[in-house]
């Protein structure tokens, strides 16, 4: 039994395209440890995310961060698990770059433009691939049930 679920297609490539043309008028920039985070700032544009999510997401959870990840070439993510988070969501906006594969424990997984990956990033390793060329973009979303670990302002799904 699988412990993720694997959504192909889930978002449009034309979101995909447009999200990573325009993140950063809804994003604010916060940068990490070896890759590029940008937080979602516009209300507005952060329940219009969260409702194309909602039927993935377990309806006790709330949101706790929402961000844009940009990998540019060299850049990577280790495995870890997510801190404050008992459910991740991960979209892959494109695939125009090379390396920077999803890992998910000991899978490698190939994420095409507008694929959601949902899994228990609480409990679950998972880190991406050092990207060797352009740039991979992610639209990742963390979710809990418990209000002292949320880092933006939360919104109840249901």
């Amino acid at each position: 039994m699988e412990n993720y679920s694997l959504h192909k297609q889930y978002f449009s490539k034309e979101f995909c395209s447009d999200l990573i043309t325009n993140y950063k008028s809804y994003f604010t920039f916060e940068p990490r440890p070896g890759w590029n985070s940008w937080t979602v700032s516009d209300d507005s544009y952060k329940q219009l995310i969260l409702k194309e999510v909602k039927n993935v997401v377990p309806g006790n959870l709330i949101s706790s961060w929402i961000n844009i990840s940009v990998y540019e070439p060299g850049y990577f993510l280790k495995l870890h698990t997510d801190s404050r988070s008992e459910y991740t969501v991960v979209v892959n906006l494109n695939d125009d770059y090379q390396g920077g594969k999803f890992l998910l424990e000991h899978k490698i997984l190939d994420l095409g433009i507008g694929d959601l990956l949902a899994f228990n990033g609480g409990e679950i390793h998972h880190g991406v691939e050092t990207v060797l060329n352009s740039t991979r973009y992610s639209l990742n979303f963390w979710f809990t049930s418990d209000t002292s670990k949320v880092e933006i302002k939360p919104i109840k799904l249901f």
